[in-house]
């Protein structure tokens, strides 16, 4: 595509342009042949399903006159080995029997953030296929665990305070309505009982060096804030607000997208950010001219899409915000409005 849509770090490219790089946006190369490389001439046609537009041949060929062609893109893989195993194709990777293939020995041809995704789904599934197997091995034994990672006999007490319970046993020790604090708590205690279980299972230095290197994502997953290379992705923090599971909240930047894909390839979820989180638009006309969930703040006036319905209401200098919406959605707006007010700046996109 052109270079506005280039999915590279602005530093990147005009420290490229620095050593001389020369770049030929919107070209195909179709042959190489007697020391030239021939390449066909694109534009950027009509939108595809994922709403960038799609490169398309105007009809013209130039030439660029060359010793060495270095072709720095995905190549397909050729070997025996993979042909003789039995492999089950997943999305972007294969598994067999504890053995996992992935990048462009699948999908042949393709990018680095291809593979480095392809190689996440691979490890999502690995995790998933231990954490399987130590299941089944905890269902040959006897004693019942309560969370804390300690064994039970039927009412035995542990000084973690749990006890065990017959399935129509209710004792009033779990109450639904604990604080946000104590949820957070009883989160992080499953995941070291998890990491501890997998450590001790499997009794290997590198697995538990691993395990110690777990990042929580499904607490904190920032995964589409740290890929995108023009920081279209802020994570705001809404701990405070007690609404939400995972405390900080993905919010997108109109403005500063380019649509290049990166944080869909990376997300760990069923979906790309930039269509399906809550956007932050930095003008009326791109609010107008979006699909997306969204806001966009003029003064104290909020434009508000949500349900696929337009809404508009004041918000005054404390944040409060009255609008017929989630009230998830109206916490978000009022701390974008209160602590991060900077994001509410005009954009130049020139």
């Amino acid at each position: 595509r052109s270079g506005k849509e280039m999915p590279a770090d602005r530093e990147e490219y005009e420290a490229a342009l620095a050593d001389g790089v020369a770049f030929h946006f919107l070209s195909t190369p179709i042959d190489f042949s007697d020391g030239a490389l021939t390449l066909s001439r694109m534009v950027l046609g009509e939108k595809d399903e994922g709403g960038r537009r799609r490169p398309v041949d105007s009809g013209e060929t130039f030439m660029i006159g060359c010793d060495l062609l270095v072709m720095a893109i995905g190549d397909r893989a050729s070997s025996p080995l993979l042909d003789g195993l039995s492999l089950e194709t997943k999305d972007d990777y294969k598994v067999g029997d504890h053995v996992f293939v992935i990048g462009d020995s699948v999908s042949g041809p393709s990018t680095v953030v291809r593979a480095m995704a392809s190689a996440r789904h691979a490890v999502d599934e690995c995790i998933d296929l231990t954490l399987d197997e130590l299941a089944d091995e905890d269902d040959d034994d006897d004693d019942d665990e309560c969370g804390c990672g300690h064994h039970h006999e039927d009412g035995e007490e542990c000084g973690c305070g749990h006890h065990h319970h017959d399935d129509d046993d209710e004792c009033g020790c779990h109450d639904e309505d604990e604080d946000f604090t104590a949820r957070e708590d009883e989160y992080f205690k499953e995941l070291v009982r998890k990491k501890t279980h997998i450590c001790v299972s499997g009794g290997d230095d590198l697995l538990k060096k691993e395990a110690g290197r777990c990042m929580e994502c499904s607490y904190l997953c920032n995964k589409c804030v740290d890929v995108c290379p023009n920081r279209a992705n802020v994570a705001i923090d809404m701990r405070d607000s007690g609404l939400f599971d995972d405390p900080f909240q993905i919010l997108h930047l109109d403005a500063y997208c380019n649509e290049c894909g990166n944080c869909e390839t990376f997300c760990p979820y069923d979906g790309g950010p930039y269509r399906k989180k809550f956007t932050l638009f930095s003008s009326a006309h791109d609010f107008l001219d979006s699909t997306n969930e969204g806001f966009c703040v003029e003064g104290d006036l909020v434009s508000v899409r949500s349900e696929g319905c337009v809404r508009q209401a004041h918000i005054d200098k404390e944040g409060n915000l009255e609008m017929d919406i989630d009230e998830k959605l109206l916490a978000i707006i009022s701390e974008v409005f209160i602590s991060y007010p900077y994001l509410l700046n005009a954009v130049d996109k020139d």
